[in-house]
């Protein structure tokens, strides 16, 4: 089971275990089944347990105080930027409030690690992940010239093999998971999934592969600014208005 706490706000999953339930089952090329998962020690990522006391002790000083804190802006907000601030300001307090009852629940259930006295840098989980998996030959796969774009649905199937899905709409319409070759790799895809995979420059395209379809939930996940990361040049950020 995945789900390792949960109250009326959310939950706290497992995510080695997540994945390992995902892709159990998976059609093999004589006719059999083999389940799959992670390495664990990938999974071995040790948060920082004090900071997160750190952050739920001072919830209340961060909302009172968040305006102080913020840059001021060089630009006046545009209507959809407002309509934006205007929702965040009152979400703001629900998601924290959320995320408070988690913490506190998952701390009566120690499921967070004290790392006060053992902090290793995930020394474990950054060996196996600079040393597992094909790379960024997906990722050097996507960068195409918008005018070779031609709008396509592509339905994948198992032990098949694809030179190239990038900028198509890729879906396993199967109810089981199913492994799939690309580029000379094999990966596994979950049960009845559906991705693009391309430069988010082609964002517009993208809708028009998509057509009327729609999400019950979007997650982003930019380089968002932080100081360690701008101190050291380490890789470009999005910034964060």
């Amino acid at each position: 089971m995945a789900i390792i706490y949960q109250n009326m706000y959310g939950w706290i999953l497992d995510h080695w275990q997540l994945t390992t339930d995902s892709f159990k089952d998976v059609d093999s090329e004589d006719s059999t089944v083999t389940n799959f998962s992670y390495k664990k020690d990938m999974f071995e990522i040790n948060s920082q347990f004090e900071s997160k006391i750190r952050v739920q002790e001072r919830v209340e000083d961060i909302i009172v105080n968040r305006k102080k804190r913020k840059r001021k802006r060089k630009s006046v907000l545009n209507d959809g930027e407002i309509k934006a601030k205007t929702y965040h300001d009152k979400i703001i307090e629900v998601i924290v409030h959320a995320y408070k009852t988690l913490l506190d629940g998952s701390k009566d259930m120690k499921l967070l690690r004290d790392l006060c006295k053992s902090l290793d840098n995930n020394v474990a989980a950054r060996k196996i992940a600079a040393n597992s998996g094909p790379g960024d030959k997906l990722r050097e796969l996507c960068y195409t010239d918008i005018n070779d774009l031609d709008i396509e649905t592509v339905t994948l199937k198992s032990h098949g093999a694809y030179d190239d899905l990038c900028n198509k709409l890729v879906k396993n319409c199967s109810n089981s998971p199913i492994k799939v070759k690309i580029k000379d790799d094999f990966y596994l895809l979950p049960a009845e999934c559906s991705f693009i995979m391309g430069d988010t420059k082609n964002f517009k395209y993208f809708t028009k592969i998509l057509g009327r379809n729609e999400f019950d939930f979007i997650l982003l996940d930019p380089p968002w600014e932080n100081k360690p990361v701008k101190r050291k040049k380490q890789y470009w950020t999005l910034d964060n208005e």
